[in-house]
């Protein structure tokens, strides 16, 4: 039994050397000197008012849009559902739908 636990925590170090060896050579490329594919800088962004109106409108929009252009197209969250991804919908799904006041009506 001593042999068998000793023989495990050999095996989950080596593991997590290894893991981490890994981690180390994955990171170890040039991605660091990558230019930015934007002109757009923290420097320059609101350097005109319609910088501020259309930042201020991104910001309203975001919490009912779900992406830059029409349903199915350019989303801002990547990866996932459009639908699912919008701020309003998905807070109230984390707010109604733990409890017993709403009901999934769809069996997908």
């Amino acid at each position: 039994m001593e042999s068998t636990l000793m023989r495990i925590q050999a095996t989950t170090r080596l593991g997590v050397v290894g893991v981490l060896l890994l981690a180390a050579v994955a990171a170890c490329n040039n991605d660091l000197t990558v230019q930015p594919k934007s002109t757009i800088t923290s420097a320059n962004i609101f350097n005109d008012t319609a910088s501020y109106r259309a930042f201020l409108a991104k910001l309203y929009a975001g919490l009912v849009v779900t992406g830059q252009s029409g349903p199915d197209g350019n989303p801002d969250i990547g990866g996932i559902d459009e639908g699912f991804s919008q701020y309003v919908r998905g807070y109230w799904q984390l707010q109604e739908l733990p409890t017993d006041e709403a009901i999934i009506g769809w069996g997908d």
